[in-house]
């Protein structure tokens, strides 16, 4: 995961949000439930901050999520082109609090700002805490019904989107990766 973070974001914050948003939906798809997965990811932000010494997602944590700061959370609508943190903070924000999927995905779209992204990212988290239950079938067929030529046309943050709801449909039930550090590969194990 760090590597191929590394292909498009070389920003140690970058990498380490990645991460933990991946870590967490390894817990979620694993059966933790979202107050559990949320716990646990917040549990290793701070043991990974106290190993690295930045804390700069721990204070994004403390400040916007753990202490219900809705204030404080960023607005995709102030910065409307990818940022990381709103996609982040958002995704948590609505799994710490038990928004509905399709509540979710509704509120982070109304707040304007780089919807495809912001949305993609919350749905990932939400998708892999709730199941394909949580998702209107009515957006799961779309994603089916695409013809080949209508994917190729499609931009990559739409192909994004739609790869996020296919996945969503047809992920694993158990997911483990595991990395070697001699081979520098990585295996992903599913169940």
């Amino acid at each position: 995961m760090k590597l191929q973070t590394e292909l498009t974001h070389y920003n140690i914050i970058a990498i380490e949000a990645s991460y933990l948003y991946c870590f967490c939906i390894r817990l979620l798809i694993n059966r933790k439930t979202p107050q559990e997965a949320f716990s646990e990811t917040f549990e290793e932000v701070k043991r990974r901050a106290s190993i690295s010494g930045d804390s700069t997602i721990r204070y994004w944590f403390e400040k916007c999520i753990e202490t219900d700061g809705i204030d404080e959370m960023p607005l995709p609508n102030e910065r409307p082109i990818t940022y990381l943190k709103t996609a982040l903070l958002w995704s948590f924000y609505y799994l710490k609090n038990e928004w509905s999927f399709h509540d979710a995905i509704k509120d982070i779209i109304a707040k304007q700002g780089d919807v495809e992204i912001n949305a993609a990212v919350v749905g990932g988290m939400l998708g892999a805490a709730y199941g394909t239950q949580a998702i209107d079938n009515e957006l799961i067929d779309k994603v089916f019904r695409l013809e080949i030529q209508e994917r190729l046309d499609y931009t990559p943050r739409s192909t994004l989107k739609n790869l996020v709801h296919i996945a969503l449909a047809t992920g694993p039930s158990r997911l483990e990766v595991r990395w070697d550090s001699k081979t520098l590969k990585g295996q992903n194990v599913v169940d």
